[in-house]
């Protein structure tokens, strides 16, 4: 497990990020009166707490937010992401394979993370079936951001730090009835349609864990304990340029994500061969399915409208998703069929 930030966010922008988190004014997005999503940035003036080379590298990428306007909001979530300390939550192979067969068939208003920011390592393990079983790459590195006051959510999958990968801007909208309705509009399509359904998977995954993360007690412990101890020692030394090298690696320390008790994400049911009689002495067998997930999902508190109405915050119940005849698989799970039931 790496215990280095390089993992989310490229090194050549973490200095940079770290300046653009601490101001305030130079990105602002809304939800027009048609529902439209509007962006404005506008990057900070320098001032003497980022260097020359670094700002330029932000010139650059604010060019390109013009072009690219979703860009903005990778790095907006990026930055506030670096600025509040990066957060960090590592799945095991079967919790992800679990987490994928969950639908996201709730409102926007119902969506809760436990954290404004928090980022997903997947295991490589998981990341490779995944990409064996559909024949393109799947994302390794997930974030997402929720932009409380706009009601947004910035949703990203990527490959890895600085190379490329899908952001998804989910907003409140009348149009999306439920999150899983806003995961799967898309704008125009730019190379292979598989990558961006696999990339819409990995952001309904990421999803699904803020929720489960939300729905338990969890707690937070840094990554590297050595590196935290280094950064204090740092901080506790008279001499300001010491004080500031402190203060920079205490901001690029990550903490992980853990539970606090043993979580069930699936359930398991095995159904022996069936012996029926055909009639006579002739006895036949009639043979159980083949092993296959059924879905899992999320379902509201009953009157939830009405909660939502009180100002209150609706629980969700998390009906886990089944693996039938687990016992009959041999093999990786992700080679498996899914069939879905009604909610």
């Amino acid at each position: 497990m790496s215990t280095t930030v390089d993992l989310f966010i490229p090194k050549m922008l973490q200095r940079p990020y770290l300046w653009l988190a601490r101001k305030r004014g130079w990105f602002t997005a809304k939800i027009g009166a048609d529902r439209r999503l509007f962006s404005h940035v506008s990057i900070p003036e320098r001032d003497a707490a980022i260097s020359r080379g670094d700002y330029a590298i932000l010139t650059k990428l604010f060019a390109i937010c013009d072009v690219e306007r979703s860009s903005v909001f990778g790095i907006y979530a990026d930055a506030m992401m670096l600025g509040e300390g990066i957060k960090v939550f590592y799945p095991t192979v079967e919790e992800c394979e679990a987490m994928l067969q969950v639908s996201l068939d709730i409102p926007f208003s119902a969506y809760r993370q436990p954290f404004p920011s928090f980022a997903i390592k997947l295991p490589a393990a998981f990341v490779a079936a995944q990409a064996e079983a559909h024949g393109v790459r799947f994302p390794c590195v997930l974030t997402t951001r929720v932009m409380e006051a706009e009601r947004i959510i910035v949703a990203k999958a990527e490959y890895g730090a600085g190379l490329d990968g899908m952001i998804n801007l989910i907003a409140d909208r009348p149009a999306y009835p439920t999150l899983e309705d806003a995961i799967k509009v898309r704008g125009s399509v730019r190379g292979d349609v598989r990558e961006y359904e696999l990339c819409e998977a990995a952001q309904r995954l990421a999803m699904n864990f803020a929720l489960i993360l939300t729905g338990y007690r969890t707690r937070l412990r840094f990554q590297d304990p050595g590196a935290y101890l280094a950064a204090s020692k740092l901080l506790g030394k008279s001499e300001r340029a010491a004080r500031i090298a402190g203060a920079e690696k205490m901001a690029l320390l990550t903490k992980v994500i853990e539970f606090e008790q043993e979580v069930k994400f699936f359930d398991r049911e095995d159904r022996e061969q069936e012996a029926v009689h055909a009639g006579g002495d002739q006895i036949g067998s009639h043979a159980s399915p083949r092993p296959h997930w059924r879905r899992g999902h999320w379902r509201r508190q009953p009157g939830y409208r009405d909660v939502l109405a009180a100002g209150l915050v609706p629980k969700l119940t998390f009906i886990r998703p089944v693996l039938v005849n687990a016992l009959r698989f041999v093999g990786d799970r992700s080679d498996t069929t899914t069939t879905y039931v009604a909610q």
